[in-house]
């Protein structure tokens, strides 16, 4: 198996988890709808610029980290008062998640440890 193809079953592996929490959350709380909460954009994209500025100097100093990157990704998000650019943030932060937990699961696997 390449490590493309490993990668691969790993990331179905995390996404299956994922959709079983969705799933668990669903069971306890049942449907859930809630408005998407555009009202503070103004703090949001104060908070997202920010965190980006965070990431530059992270980045420069060779300190970056996960945590640095997901929450410019998060506050960008939020940052969006319309449901269509919401929605396309959201996604590039939901996709960065699962790099971290991609990247996390490789670290911790007994491969990575050897």
């Amino acid at each position: 198996m390449t490590d493309d193809e490993k990668d691969d079953a790993l990331l179905s592996q995390i996404i299956g988890d994922v959709i079983l929490e969705r799933m668990r959350q669903e069971k306890i709380w049942g449907p859930q709808s809630r408005p998407m909460g555009g009202a503070n954009t103004i703090v949001y994209r104060l908070l997202a610029d920010t965190h980006r500025e965070a990431c530059d100097l992270a980045a420069k100093a060779g300190t970056l980290t996960w945590r640095h990157v997901f929450l410019e990704e998060v506050y960008e998000s939020f940052a969006e008062p319309e449901y269509p650019k919401f929605r396309a943030e959201l996604i590039q932060t939901l996709a960065v998640g699962f790099a971290i937990l991609l990247d996390g699961d490789k670290r911790a696997s007994p491969k990575a440890q050897a």
